[in-house]
């Protein structure tokens, strides 16, 4: 459980959440939120699955990498069926994707400090060329000049791995690289698979809409707002 909720009464007794913030996240696009529950029984996943067409894998320090592993092994079957299935990982949930996608499992990440601070974007394709930020056309390029795409993780995924990791090369479009604050050090930020609907962002575009705390190093800014609620589209 995050390190914020660990000593909170209201959680006495629980091993795992969902961040409200995700949940208002996909309502803010008009979406309706069924929990997927860690370590539920595989034919209650399945029959909630089967009920929905989409899966958000949240951020946090809980840790639901087996369990996650069976939802989108689940989800590229019935992608590969026909059928379209989208995925997004956000922070753990990015960090999960590339571990399921790689040939090196866990051992993909690497130890980075990037808490609680707002960052730009440097893309390595161009932003149009991506089913991610095509849509946005020129207005793709605010995120390289504007910090708003929050950050909160102790690791991350170097962007040399989507090269030198066979399978992840494979199956992971690498978008765009932010930089650790202290080192300069480069990790991936945005992602998409080649042959899935499958996304993700190493930063929380939802907390920008949702989350006001002190220190957080959240941009409120209109302009950011603006840019971070795109993504729940």
């Amino acid at each position: 459980m995050d390190s914020d909720f660990v000593n909170d009464p209201r959680f006495k007794g629980t091993d795992s959440y969902i961040l409200a913030a995700y949940v208002k996240f996909m309502e803010s696009a008009g979406a309706r939120v069924i929990p997927l529950i860690v370590n539920e029984p595989d034919e209650v996943m399945i029959e909630k699955l089967s009920k929905i067409n989409g899966v958000l894998f949240p951020g946090g320090a809980n840790d639901y990498l087996s369990y996650g592993r069976k939802i989108i092994n689940h989800l590229k079957e019935v992608n590969d069926a026909g059928q379209f299935y989208p995925a997004w990982g956000t922070c753990l949930g990015f960090e999960n994707l590339l571990i399921w996608a790689s040939d090196r499992g866990t051992d993909i990440l690497e130890s980075y400090n990037a808490h609680a601070i707002s960052l730009t974007l440097d893309f390595v394709v161009k932003p149009e060329t991506t089913r991610m930020f095509g849509p946005l056309g020129s207005d793709a390029y605010t995120y390289t000049t504007t910090p708003m795409t929050l950050n909160s993780h102790s690791y991350g995924v170097n962007p040399d791995s989507f090269t030198t990791d066979k399978a992840l090369s494979q199956f992971y479009r690498l978008t765009s690289v932010s930089y650790e604050p202290s080192t300069g050090k480069p990790f991936g930020t945005s992602i998409e698979a080649y042959d899935y609907p499958f996304y993700g962002t190493q930063f929380h575009p939802e907390k920008v809409l949702d989350l006001f705390t002190d220190n957080s190093g959240i941009n409120h800014s209109w302009e950011s707002i603006h840019y971070n609620r795109y993504f729940a589209d």
